[in-house]
């Protein structure tokens, strides 16, 4: 491929000076954020081409303008922006008039995430098919497609039928600046169950309201929701047909009141969900209580075991099944010399590993190296 050889010809010289980051993505969305933090950590210059999504052509148009007018300089990659499939056929183009590699932050499957995740959409319906098209052209066009885990790439593999060396891990990570341990002395003495996230299928809030229902006399433990999205209503319903009063529903505000309160937590819920899509992503809460140095209990599945072990860096637990979660809550209601060792060990964990500069280091290798996989 034309472009990928003028990518090993510029970046085997050195460090990948200058990104472009392309598309349509959503600038303050905690992937791209990450993402272009480890790249100014790592004395990576990151310029945008970026639009609003409006009108297809239109968003051609403006990105073509932007790129020719204001970006092309010294660019020695170009990043499409998460799930920036439909962006390919005009970022691919430019990549090889520029000759410049053309790199894909993929992140997640569409397709699988409205047919199968949130339901939204049919398999068999015409809609499908076309995100299906799309997201396979897409990722077939790219240089390189990034991926936050490998379980992740797997699915990408056997869906779309792509060659595995075109893949490479970027895990999601979390902003240490800005997720980090607070010294703050409990408001009572409660045992804080803490979710926080958009009540997506996959977070599976509905056994965490299970295991609340189970736990409803133990006086102590207390469960806090944060967010808003497509669940949420349908929680907020379930609490209050099971009569729960130790359930607290409360919106999302800004980062700064999220840090708060999981400051205040003494326990951080994971994924519960049975979708496939649980077994293959690792959330950002996950990372993010991590950074804040809280117990976290989670769902054991396949991608998360790809970075934590049970009982030293996260608490385990089966997937959609309340009453195992409420038994490993009440162990770590009772056993807190455990639950802050395995804190401060996942703390230790992600401060080495999960931070942004270090986030970023395989893609920047990779770009230096020019290699295949």
């Amino acid at each position: 491929m034309q472009a990928l050889h003028a990518f090993e010809r510029d970046i085997i010289k050195g460090v990948l000076m200058r990104i472009c980051y392309f598309g349509t993505f959503n600038k303050d969305y905690l992937r791209n954020r990450i993402i272009r933090e480890g790249f100014r950590r790592n004395g990576v210059e990151v310029v945008l081409c970026h639009t609003k999504y409006t009108w297809f052509l239109m968003v051609y148009l403006k990105l073509t303008f932007r790129w020719v007018f204001k970006t092309r300089k010294n660019i020695d990659a170009i990043i499409v922006g998460e799930t920036g499939y439909i962006l390919m056929p005009l970022a691919k183009l430019i990549g090889l008039i520029w000759g410049i590699p053309v790199i894909l932050d993929a992140f997640f499957s569409v397709y699988q995430t409205e047919v199968y995740d949130r339901k939204r959409v049919s398999k068999n319906s015409l809609k499908a098919q076309k995100i299906h098209f799309i997201e396979e052209m897409g990722c077939k066009l790219a240089d390189l497609v990034l991926l936050d885990t490998n379980e992740h790439i797997g699915y990408f593999v056997d869906e779309h039928g792509i060659d595995r060396k075109k893949f490479l891990r970027v895990l999601v990570g979390a902003d240490d600046s800005i997720f980090k341990p607070l010294e703050l002395k409990a408001a009572s003495d409660k045992f804080r169950v803490l979710y926080w996230g958009t009540f997506i299928p996959l977070h599976g809030v509905e056994y965490i309201i299970g295991a609340a229902k189970i736990l409803e006399s133990e006086n102590e433990i207390v469960f806090k929701f944060i967010g808003n999205g497509q669940t949420r209503d349908d929680a907020v319903r379930l609490s209050e047909e099971l009569g729960l009063k130790n359930t607290e529903f409360v919106d999302y505000t800004d980062e700064a009141s999220l840090v708060k309160s999981i400051s205040e937590a003494s326990v951080c819920m994971g994924i519960f969900g049975n979708t496939l899509k649980t077994k293959e992503v690792i959330p950002h809460k996950l990372y993010q209580a991590m950074a804040c140095k809280k117990p976290v209990i989670t769902g054991d599945t396949p991608a998360t075991r790809e970075l934590l072990k049970d009982m030293e860096t996260v608490m385990f637990c089966e997937t959609g099944n309340p009453g195992r979660l409420a038994e490993k809550i009440m162990f770590l209601k009772n056993n807190r010399e455990t639950a802050g060792k395995i804190a401060a060990e996942a703390y230790r964990y992600f401060k080495g590993n999960l931070v942004p500069e270090q986030i970023v280091k395989g893609l920047i290798n990779r770009m230096e190296t020019g290699k295949n996989g």
